[in-house]
């Protein structure tokens, strides 16, 4: 599973396969690796619920650790964690509606993360949630999630496809430093027209640094 997950770490279905094989042999190293792995690489679709299994075992692997006397390596599985939720750079698309819409995100380097490169050199993907609902009241969500991101200037375009949203707007949320004590959110409204509706964002502190 290691060679497996350096190899192509993008992949659900390692990371998961990883966390069954540690689990059977209640190896707590590979425990950890496997879901911090799993914080870190999947986004498909059901990911949340990867996300918060995985949030739970690493809390109570370290709680364990607590109890056997070994505080030193539950701080250290805590760490681990928190460096794995954290998300430099999270844009959410949400809107309402019977509509197609499709988010585009330019990075600083200058490769664009979109449906047709779902997948950056910086691991920066494109993340669509099934929607919630059906025909006019449906809740759809698509991202864009940069775990380790470049410092800089991210731009933002939303292109509408077809069908009829909701008022004819978008929301567009820009999430920083998810998961960290320097999270910071912005959200704007925007009115859907036949050209792409562009927004900017500039990341501080990116953990890739500048390009």
């Amino acid at each position: 599973c290691r060679e497996a997950a350096e190899l192509d770490p993008e992949s659900p279905d390692v990371w998961l396969l990883a966390r069954s094989v540690a689990d059977r042999a209640k190896q707590r190293e590979a425990q950890v690796w496997a879901r911090c792995g799993i914080l870190t690489h999947v986004w498909n679709n059901g990911f949340a619920l990867q996300h918060a299994e995985a949030t739970k075992v690493l809390a109570d692997l370290a709680a364990q650790c607590g109890r056997d006397g070994q505080s030193a390596e539950g701080q250290e599985i805590l760490k681990q964690a928190s460096d794995a939720r954290a998300v430099d750079m999270q844009i959410n698309l949400h809107w309402v509606g019977a509509a197609d819409l499709d988010l585009f995100v330019t990075e600083p380097g200058g490769e664009k993360c979109s449906y047709k490169n779902p997948v950056t050199k910086t691991l920066g993907r494109l993340v669509r949630e099934e929607g919630v609902g059906s025909g006019a009241g449906a809740r759809h969500t698509e991202s864009y999630v940069c775990h380790t991101g470049l410092s800089g200037d991210y731009e933002i375009a939303v292109r509408f496809v077809l069908g009829k949203a909701v008022a004819g707007t978008a929301v567009v949320e820009i999430i920083q430093h998810a998961g960290t004590d320097r999270e910071t959110r912005t959200t704007k409204t925007i009115s859907l027209a036949k050209d792409d509706v562009t927004v900017s964002t500039t990341l501080t502190e990116g953990r890739l640094g500048a390009k």
